[in-house]
């Protein structure tokens, strides 16, 4: 049998957190079907690298299938979560490379200026 997994992501404030966080908590197939929800660091520091690396790098790097760092780096490129040259110090801490997870059209957008937030 292949094992499937996917990434989801949906936007919502911090209360409405809470609650999803809560009620999974208490589901009858907590434990059994599901490994609960995952909160992802996303911090990067300009340094990250390697065995050293903290935050999204060292996330990246733990013990998922590859389909899921996949989809996770694209939706972050893709939803401009996180900019393009910390996406970039991330995949590389995490020994991975982004021009290799990420389709042209993203790639391309790695030369426009940063959104200002």
């Amino acid at each position: 049998e292949k094992l499937r997994t996917h990434l989801f992501a949906k936007e919502v404030s911090a209360e409405e957190l809470a609650q999803v966080e809560q009620a999974a908590r208490e589901a009858m197939h907590w434990g059994s079907e599901c490994l609960g929800l995952i909160r992802v660091p996303l911090y990067v520091n300009d340094t990250d690298e390697g065995a050293d690396a903290t935050g999204l790098p060292n996330f990246l790097r733990g013990h998922f299938h590859q389909g899921v760092v996949e989809e996770l780096v694209y939706l972050l490129a893709q939803k401009e979560i996180l900019p393009m040259n910390k996406l970039e110090i991330a995949t590389v801490g995490a020994g991975l490379t982004l021009r290799y997870l990420l389709p042209d059209h993203l790639m391309s957008s790695q030369a426009q200026p940063e959104k200002q937030s």
